[in-house]
């Protein structure tokens, strides 16, 4: 949907009063333990949003989580003046090290004055907004092609007004907004590195070319975080808060804080917010039987299409999804979900097992096209309930030696088989479910395995790598298992990559 740009700029409005009055968002990273590269200086950067957007979007918050502290005013729409003035004062205020501009946030960008600063601009609207019509030396500006809000020619025209060398502009994204991971990757690298002169060096990441040796991981195993920035080959140990039962595992741009409300008694499972703002929060809530009957737990399903500014409740008894009957599946609707997978927009799954009063307890899984419109259903058999997905949104349910593999998003699984290769001093059991699956490329995924003494005692936990797209694991480290606690429990391991 294109934006309807105004022509003449309106008075000071009530909105943009307001907005002078809001202090600017500013937030470093959204989780501690994600583990950054120790060689980047990590700066403070100006993030000054489009017309109609909000403080604490994608973008932001994507260049908090990769380490950077960023101010983020609120600017008004109607008032352009006073949204330099704001830009103005918290430039002074605060002397980052880069400004970065979207959009309308660009042209407000380009009519401050920012010293030193770097400047980054995003599909730059100098042309509707503003006087300024050329930048200096240094500037770095991103745009699309496809972009059909602002032409990608005025882009060019700036980089030639400002006699800035061709390598300056980097044609990245599909669309306007520049939120996909390979444009997010681009604006990172275009704060983190010198401009201009680097930027033809300012290319998405491709994994295809970065050696396993290179990597970074946190592997969090009980209270402590091992940090390797070596791929594997040595690593560091510290203390870590180890998240409270109440606390979801959270991927992609979740912002706890804007959690949905939940009763008195629920608990957050899972949370997932994407790039372009959908995500999802699996919960569950204690409810009240009839007279004299104990308290039980029922799922709980949220979903947002604002990156979790507001959200929406699903029915999940009144889901019905397509497929299920009592007599395939009795414990629907389930007292929890054990497993989320979101593997592409708007696509969720949902996993769980029967209850082991059961004989021979099968797992099931609900599954969303749709962002949670409608609901189809398809047992697992007598299976695990865990899920991951790979990176081209092939959907793996974990087992111990196997996949249950699904390319067509739910409706039809088979088995696949892989191998681990074990260390050549391994002696323990053989115990080959993975945990914490993740594929950063086409081919290539790290996930951990728990080695088990012959006692069934945790004798600690191997991060493994494949380079075939999970035929053949291989291990990377070693690690201690964790000194506490029900390993099963959601937040008694974990993994990142760097």
């Amino acid at each position: 949907m294109k934006h309807s740009w105004p022509t003449l700029l309106a008075p000071a409005s009530t909105k943009a009063a307001s907005a002078t009055k809001r202090k600017p968002l500013i937030f470093s990273r959204v989780n501690d333990s994600e583990m950054v590269d120790c060689k980047t200086l990590m700066s403070t950067i100006l993030f000054l949003h489009d017309w109609q957007s909000v403080p604490g979007g994608v973008k932001p918050t994507y260049l908090a989580r990769h380490g950077h502290t960023v101010i983020n005013p609120a600017l008004p729409d109607e008032d352009f003046p006073e949204a330099v003035r704001i830009a103005q004062t918290e430039y002074d205020r605060h002397l980052p090290h880069v400004v970065v501009g979207s959009s309308r946030g660009g042209a407000v960008a380009m009519n401050i004055n920012c010293g030193s600063a770097r400047l980054v601009l995003l599909c730059p609207a100098l042309k509707h907004w503003g006087t300024a019509k050329t930048v200096k030396p240094g500037t770095v500006i991103l745009h699309s092609r496809a972009d059909d809000v602002i032409p990608f020619a005025d882009s060019e025209e700036l980089v030639r007004n400002s006699q800035l060398p061709a390598a300056a502009l980097i044609e990245i994204g599909n669309d306007h907004r520049l939120a996909d991971p390979e444009s997010l990757a681009v604006m990172l690298r275009a704060c983190e590195e010198m401009p201009t002169e680097a930027a033809k060096s300012i290319a998405p990441p491709s994994l295809e070319h970065n050696p396993i040796e290179i990597r970074n991981f946190v592997v969090c195993s009980g209270q402590y975080a091992h940090s390797s920035s070596d791929g594997g080959h040595t690593w560091g140990r510290s203390l870590r808060e180890v998240p409270g039962n109440n606390s979801p595992v959270s991927r992609g741009l979740v912002n706890e804080s804007r959690l949905p409300q939940l009763n008195e008694s629920g608990s957050y499972d899972f949370a997932t917010v994407l790039e372009d703002g959908f995500g999802v929060v699996a919960a569950h809530e204690n409810i009240e039987g009839p007279a004299a009957a104990a308290p039980s737990s029922l799922a709980s399903l949220f979903v947002t299409h604002d990156f979790g500014f507001s959200w929406k409740r699903l029915d999940v008894p009144g889901l019905s999804p397509r497929g299920i009957t009592q007599g395939k599946c009795s414990s629907w609707p389930p007292a929890r979900f054990e497993a989320m997978s979101i593997p592409g927009e708007r696509r969720v799954v949902l996993s769980w097992q029967d209850p082991w009063l059961f004989d021979g307890p099968m797992s099931h899984v609900v599954y969303s096209h749709d962002g949670g419109d409608s609901w189809q259903y398809n047992s697992l058999g007598i299976s695990n309930p865990y899920l991951a997905h790979d990176f081209d949104g092939r959907l793996l349910c974990l087992n111990g030696g196997y996949f249950l593999l699904s390319d067509d998003g739910g409706d039809t699984w088979r088995k696949e088989s892989f191998q681990i290769e074990w260390p050549a001093q391994y002696r323990d059991k053989d115990a080959t479910l993975l945990r914490h699956v993740d594929f950063p490329d086409r081919k290539l995924g790290y996930a951990l395995i728990v080695h088990w003494s012959n006692d069934m005692a945790p004798a600690g936990v191997g991060l493994v790598a494949t380079k075939d797209n999970g035929k053949i694991w291989k291990h990377v480290a070693t690690l201690p298992a964790p000194n506490y606690g029900d390993l099963n429990s959601r937040h008694a391991l974990s993994l990142r990559l760097g």
